[in-house]
């Protein structure tokens, strides 16, 4: 989620030098990938390729997976349109949580 930081222009150097290390560190922030994740809980993945609709609005550049809730191998899979999907094949039945990067 992109916040712009805003100054307050004061005719207080401190405060003014605040703000200027405040936007620093919320720049810094900013850039970090996993606050422009998604989390999705408790999908169900049958055995074959799955798709999952991961809302980001765009592109999404990985997908970290949980546990699997059975001894259960997943794999990323090749998805038709990685602007809403995330493709997983599974080699059985299980329950995972993702997020999407």
């Amino acid at each position: 989620m992109a916040v712009q930081f805003k100054k307050i222009h004061t005719t207080d150097s401190a405060v003014n030098m605040l703000q200027s290390y405040l936007k620093t560190i919320f720049d810094q922030l900013q850039l970090n990938p996993f606050l422009n994740g998604e989390r999705i809980s408790q999908v169900k993945l049958v055995a074959g390729v799955n798709l999952v609709s991961h809302g980001l609005g765009r592109a999404y550049k990985t997908c970290l997976v949980g546990l699997p809730s059975a001894g259960t191998i997943l794999n990323e899979s090749a998805s038709p349109d990685r602007t809403k999907y995330v493709s997983v094949a599974s080699s059985g039945s299980c329950t995972v949580d993702l997020f999407v990067l």
